[in-house]
């Protein structure tokens, strides 16, 4: 929401003009139009700053228009009791796997998915029809009692694509809970503090997995590594690293990367991708600079993601290395050290740490820092 006001006439006039720099972009372009059917393409592609810009406007307004629409006291109660219904719906589905639940080609009677799912059939019919609300699935007949359930786009894509299903699955499966903990970890450990309570162990995720976990994990990334038993162990840290794959892909992050230092003054160079989960940064590093070696360092899980995602014709220029990067830096006298979106995930203390395990193996070495803040 921009600072100026807005009326209904106003948001519609500027939605339109919007909206028009969008679709008169897809149509110069050839980007088949956005539909809710389920073979409609998973996104854009790579937008021009102007038109990612007019995007994100347009959302703004959009929701600046849904809130005026429904006007304050009205609006209060639709966003917040939509809010959680709608997550509540969503870990739902996520659990019980509803997205393999309904051919995605085809369709399903809500018996057929509730077989599928394990769960009784009235729970399952109150789920989906829910979902209809955020276009989450749809009937084919609505109305009609032989009516079947068929996919949309947006749960289409969670069948369809590993990186959109890792997001889900990091968002729900690990955050959620310790996120509806935020308010009982700022009370216990902040409130009457003139700061935050720094250290992994005062945050929201240490005192949900104490209460709710076996109380093992004090931060989300040994729990990425570790929960789990059997062949299931790490298999969170599988679905993050897909889930990083697929920001990076999303809103062009490996551009930033590429853009943001002049490599090629490097010539012949090793940089160390510290943190570097699944090789999303190493990956067009290695493609744009062919002189440089990169070396991707992560805790050892992750490197069944690293393996999938980085082609054969690189894979003599980009490796992998199981590291802990609170441990001492293994690769001395690199020419750059990359931390990106690493030091925004932890508190001041513990990136004091990590840089300090850094130092035995800086020579003429770069730091190269790149984060939300």
């Amino acid at each position: 929401m921009s600072g100026r006001s807005h009326s209904l006439d106003s948001l519609a006039a500027e939605i339109t003009k919007l909206s028009g720099m969008l679709t008169g972009y897809m149509r110069a372009n050839d980007i088949p139009a956005p539909s809710f059917e389920v073979d409609s393409p998973a996104g854009y592609g790579d937008l021009p700053p102007e038109i990612f810009t007019a995007r994100q406007l347009l959302l703004d307004a959009l929701m600046d228009m849904w809130f005026l629409t429904w006007g304050p006291a009205a609006g209060v109660f639709a966003f917040s009791h939509t809010l959680l219904a709608d997550a509540t719906v969503l870990n739902v589905m996520n659990e019980f796997d509803f997205w393999s639940a309904v051919p995605l080609d085809g369709t399903a009677s809500y018996e057929e998915i509730a077989e599928r799912t394990n769960l009784p059939v009235d729970a399952v019919r109150r789920v989906i029809r829910h979902a209809f609300t955020f276009r989450f699935f749809a009937e084919t007949n609505p109305g009609d009692p032989s009516t079947r359930v068929r996919h949309t786009a947006f749960s289409g894509v969670l069948v369809r694509s590993a990186g959109p299903r890792g997001a889900f699955q990091t968002i729900f499966e690990i955050a959620g809970g310790p996120t509806l903990m935020l308010d009982k970890a700022l009370r216990k450990y902040s409130a009457g503090q003139a700061e935050m309570a720094q250290g992994a162990d005062k945050s929201a995720f240490a005192l949900f997995n104490c209460q709710h976990g076996d109380g093992k994990y004090t931060d989300y990334w040994q729990y990425l590594e570790n929960s789990g038993e059997g062949e299931k162990r790490g298999h969170r840290q599988k679905s993050f690293s897909k889930f990083m794959n697929f920001l990076t892909s999303l809103f062009g992050h490996e551009n930033v990367m590429v853009q943001c230092y002049d490599w090629k003054s490097l010539g012949a160079a090793t940089v160390v991708d510290v943190g570097g989960s699944g090789g999303h940064n190493a990956i067009p590093l290695a493609q744009n600079f062919p002189d440089l070696r990169v070396v991707v360092e992560d805790l050892p899980r992750v490197q069944l993601v690293f393996e999938e995602s980085v082609p054969p014709g690189l894979r003599d220029r980009v490796s992998f290395r199981g590291h802990n990067f609170f441990d001492p830096q293994p690769e001395s006298g690199a020419d750059v050290y990359v931390f990106k979106k690493v030091f925004h995930d932890w508190p001041d203390e513990s990136v004091a740490r990590i840089l300090r395990a850094q130092v035995p193996a800086l020579c003429l070495s770069c730091l190269l820092v790149q984060d939300d803040s």
